[in-house]
């Protein structure tokens, strides 16, 4: 941008009665537009001619903490940038809780709630809400439900030795259940993560686990989602 730009907060402080941190505050909550586009980034410049208006709070909805909804790709694990390196704005499904405004703070502090293997696929929870993380993983509230593929038919005796299983590597597991989809396809649901020990549940009964996806926590489906995309959970959901 040329010489001739000055900071955004330094035109807002000209254009209204607010503060350089009145102004600073406008920008990251998303109240603030350049030639109609929200810019939410403190340190943005703009031109003499470019047009700069200042949102009512009703205009705008942007929670001040988020959780959103992933699927996960099959093979994906966190880079330097964590969990949130995985969200791209492009990629926010279109339809689904639209009224939330996308603010570049939404990807911050965002801790993964729902664990899974990097080679696992499907749905994962991203949240800013600790009570949250500590809810969907020490509760036995709510089901995780998942879709296992296996490199070989999974027989009767098979299927009734896993629902057997109480323990995994000295550790008590909560009640579950696993039911046959097809020959190589299993349904199991289950009150807990268990990100890591899906393999290991189903070696217990000499089966290899060749894919795993999460289509379901609690009351929230990934159905909708396409692999990559990502959406804010609703105002009005619950897990």
């Amino acid at each position: 941008m040329s010489d001739e730009s000055i900071r955004l907060s330094k035109r807002l402080t000209e254009l209204g009665p607010y503060s350089r941190r009145e102004a600073d505050e406008l920008i990251e909550q998303g109240r603030v537009r350049v030639d109609g586009q929200v810019v939410d980034t403190l340190g943005s410049r703009v031109l003499p001619g470019q047009r700069v208006e200042v949102l009512a709070a009703a205009a705008t909805v942007s929670a001040s903490r988020v959780t959103l909804l992933f699927n996960k790709p099959a093979g994906l694990a966190e880079g330097e940038d964590g969990v949130a390196g995985w969200l791209k704005p492009a990629q926010r499904q279109a339809h689904g809780a639209s009224d939330i405004l996308f603010l570049k703070r939404h990807l911050r502090h965002l801790q993964l709630a729902t664990p899974m293997a990097a080679e696992a696929s499907g749905l994962v929870v991203l949240t800013q809400e600790r009570r949250l993380v500590s809810k969907l993983q020490q509760s036995r509230d709510f089901e995780h439900e998942w879709l296992l593929w296996t490199d070989k038919p999974v027989d009767a005796a098979q299927l009734a030795r896993l629902n057997g299983v109480r323990s995994l590597d000295g550790v008590a597991l909560r009640p579950f259940k696993l039911t046959q989809q097809a020959e190589r396809q299993l349904r199991l649901v289950l009150r807990e993560t268990l990100p890591s020990g899906l393999a290991a549940l189903c070696a217990v009964a000499g089966i290899r686990l060749v894919r795993s996806q999460r289509i379901r926590v609690g009351q929230i489906a990934v159905t909708g989602l396409a692999p990559g995309q990502w959406r804010y959970l609703g105002l009005g959901e619950r897990f």
